[in-house]
Order: C-alpha cells, then structure tokens, then sequence
C-alpha cells in the first residue's frame, strides 16, 4: 500500500508563487492526514548523478526534477505532485496502487501529473537508470535533455503501453487515463476531460521556465486557439525557426551559445 505522502519539489530558493501556495492548500484540504515535503537543494544531493548535477547548474530545475521525484519516491514511498497541480478530491483510493501513473494523452506518461508507489517499485528504479546513463550535455556543448515523456517514454513502451486513453496495467502499475490527472488541454488551457473520476488538474504554471520558454508557451497556445492543431503547429515552426538564434541566447546564455560555436568550430577544423 501507498503511504499516506506527498512529495513535491522546489529548487532553485525562489519564495513559492501565490499559485503554488494555493495548489498546496488544495492537497492539505482533501488529504488533511498525508504528511507533505517539500524537497529542495537542502534535504536532496542534486551532485548525486551527473545528469542532475549539469541540469542544476543550468539552472533548469525542472530536468533535475525529472530524476529527483522518482529516486524520492523510490527511496521513501508516497506520492509525488508537481507544484501546479490541484487537487479535486481525494487521493486515498490510489493508495491501494502498488504504483499508479497518469497520461497527459493516450499512450504517454508524465511523472509531473503525479504519480505514487510503494518504496522499492521496481519501475521506478528501472526509470532512473534512463536518467543515471543519460548526459545532460552533448560533445559539442548543446543541452541533450528531454521532456521525461520522452526520457520515460522507452520504458513504458517496453512494458506494453497502448496509445489508448484508458486504464491499463503494466506489471505491477496501474496507468490511469487523461481524464484521471490531466483535464486541461496544454496547448488551448481549456477543461477539455473533466469529469467526476478527475482527481487533479495540472495547471502548466512552469514556474521553471525562462522567459523565453513562456514566450513560446504562449505563442503556441494563441496559434492553437485562431487556427487548430494542424495549421498551428506549421505557423509556430516557422515562427520559431526565424527566432532560434535569440531563443538560444535565453535558454542557454551567451556563454552556452559560445560553447556551441567553439565546438563547431574545433569539429570543422579537424575534418578538414
């Protein structure tokens, strides 16, 4: 069985947004006996693989985020949120779960929504090592990471995972459908799966994102609405293509970038 915690995370020192104060309210009014931590530079080792390390000093909380929840809950059991989530009712009946997870859309999985397990879930040590053999940066100095949709993605599939927005169970996990944790639609911002089996909704604050991230966020999501999916997608590509070099400038820094150029710049000058 689950135990009766709430793990999320906050690196980075920030003071928590009103938003995310609010989010946490929600989780004490509907699971007013969880024990909830908060987890941050002072109480988890971000040196404790390379990976987290090279993402902390990026500055990119949430790919330190990626590893950190499941070794956490790995380690001591419970249930992890994201800061943006809130709760709609409560989480006792997923505590009968050896280890429950939610998708963001048919067949794929995203820890962020929340997840739970037992200490020592075997799934979940077999998700971290996707995390302790990755590299966070390229030879050529260019950031490697990935969503953990794609990171985890492997491992899900290998375990039979269908591109089917229903209840599924996987070994020991039970992979519940959208409705369950992910009710707003990402690009639009609108309630598109709400009903009575939604337990919580992720609300994309993304208080990690740069400014630019959150440019871009909100360029989507204006293309999504006027146009539809298709149309959109096509527009936003070519918007971010004639922005690249300045969305490089701030998600890496000038000295990201440099690194970049240098490295192309040795790799052209050996080959010929």
């Amino acid at each position: 069985m689950i135990p009766k915690k709430i793990h999320y995370c906050w690196f980075g020192g920030n003071s928590l947004s009103s938003e995310v104060r609010e989010c946490i309210a929600s989780w004490r009014r509907f699971c007013p006996d969880y024990e909830i931590i908060e987890w941050n530079e002072k109480n988890f080792d971000v040196d404790c693989i390379r990976y987290t390390a090279d993402a902390y000093r990026d500055r990119r909380w949430a790919y330190v985020t990626d590893y950190a929840r499941l070794k956490i809950v790995y380690e001591q059991g419970g249930i992890y949120l994201d800061t943006d989530v809130e709760l709609l009712r409560p989480l006792d009946p997923l505590l009968e779960n050896k280890v429950y997870f939610g998708m963001q859309r048919a067949g794929e999985v995203a820890t962020g929504l929340g997840f739970g397990a037992e200490a020592g879930a075997e799934l979940l040590r077999r998700l971290m090592a996707g995390y302790e053999s990755r590299a966070y940066y390229g030879a050529d100095g260019r950031v490697l990471a990935q969503t953990c949709v794609v990171t985890d993605g492997a491992v899900f599939s290998a375990l039979g995972l269908r591109a089917e927005d229903t209840v599924q169970q996987l070994d020991e996990a039970t992979v519940y459908p959208v409705e369950y944790f992910n009710p707003k639609d990402f690009e639009t911002d609108e309630l598109t799966h709400l009903t009575e089996q939604t337990y919580s909704i992720h609300h994309y604050h993304a208080t990690w994102h740069t400014r630019g991230d959150r440019m871009m966020r909100n360029k989507r999501r204006r293309l999504f609405k006027k146009y539809g999916a298709k149309e959109a997608h096509e527009r936003f590509c070519r918007w971010y293509r004639r922005r690249r070099y300045i969305i490089a400038l701030q998600r890496y820094g000038f000295s990201g970038v440099m690194r970049h150029l240098r490295c192309r710049l040795r790799g052209r000058k050996g080959s010929g």
